[in-house]
């Protein structure tokens, strides 16, 4: 039992009514099944990080299991992504895929070579203004390819950062010019636009709210069901096989970003791409909540890795 494939199984019973227009079957089950996949590593970040969990070994698997599932998420978006801009044959799709594969090739060895050596030089002469447009002409120039290859641009900035040097330093440092900007103005934009798209008023009738609710549903058992049993085959205790679930069932920023993105390539209609919002807001809300009530923060050291327990670290 997965989200990915309840979504799937869920998708074919609402592609009559809910699918954008000239949308194939397969592209929008596909989506629906990656959408209701995604979870928020940064939002799980810092649910970890005030539950004090985040140095435990709960927490680590909780985030090695986010960052796989958002890796695979953002890996399906862009062949959905291809399939859904390919309208002339599925020969073009297949073209479209292969320099798809062969940007990622570039990317991951010559260009990631490429900036070692600019971690290289950040170590020596330390990060000037030059230094820092570098890394945003990368990511730009990523984004502008993948556009051009018929993938999103989301993509092509999620492999620039995948290759960028993940030094300390450099990346704190990189955060503090970036961040402000980003919060300060890009993220609220974002949010208000997100929040122009979102149609409540759609939602009219006992019909409407009920594939909502069924839409909810779907998304918290193939998350929690998903992630729990597995957990607990491979030998955790149930209850921390539970919040594992619970974790993996947040959403955030990353699921808006994920519908936005299904919503402008013409995948979901305005009716799905509400209840899709509903969904992702409920499953992210009700994380901190549910964890707290399993009194996770009251027992951390039945969490805590051997090297915390050798250093006697908190």
């Amino acid at each position: 039992m997965t989200p990915l494939a309840l979504g799937i199984g869920l998708a074919t019973f609402l592609y009559p009514e809910f699918a954008g227009e000239h949308v194939a079957l397969f592209t929008f089950a596909l989506f629906v099944g990656t959408a209701i996949s995604v979870t928020a590593f940064p939002v799980l970040a810092g649910i970890l990080k005030e539950r004090r969990l985040l140095g435990t070994d709960l927490g680590a698997m909780a985030i090695s299991c986010a960052a796989i599932d958002d890796i695979s998420a953002w890996t399906l978006l862009a062949v959905l992504s291809a399939t859904a801009r390919s309208s002339q044959s599925w020969g073009h799709l297949a073209q479209s895929l292969f320099w798809l594969l062969v940007f990622i090739v570039v990317m991951l060895f010559p260009i990631r070579r490429a900036a070692s050596l600019l971690e290289n030089l950040y170590q020596k002469r330390g990060g000037g203004i030059g230094f820092f447009c570098t890394l945003i002409l990368i990511m730009l120039l990523s984004s502008w390819t993948t556009e051009r290859l018929g993938v999103h641009a989301l993509f092509g900035a999620f492999i620039a950062g995948l290759i960028m040097p993940k030094e300390k330093r450099l990346v704190e440092e990189t955060i503090g010019k970036i961040e402000t900007l980003t919060l300060a103005i890009l993220l609220p934009l974002f949010f208000a636009l997100t929040g122009l798209w979102t149609r409540i008023d759609l939602l009219t009738g006992v019909h409407a709210w009920g594939y909502a609710i069924a839409i909810i549903g779907v998304a918290i058992v193939g998350k929690v069901a998903g992630a729990t049993f597995p957990a607990r085959f491979t030998g955790m205790k149930w209850r921390d096989s539970l919040v594992l679930g619970v974790l993996l069932n947040t959403r955030g920023l990353v699921e808006l970003v994920v519908l936005n993105t299904g919503l402008e390539l013409g995948i979901l209609s305005p009716t799905m791409f509400t209840m899709m919002v509903v969904m992702a807001l409920v499953t992210t809300f009700m994380t901190t909540p549910i964890v707290s009530a399993l009194k996770m923060e009251s027992e951390p050291e039945q969490f805590v890795t051997p090297y915390l327990e050798a250093t006697g670290s908190d």
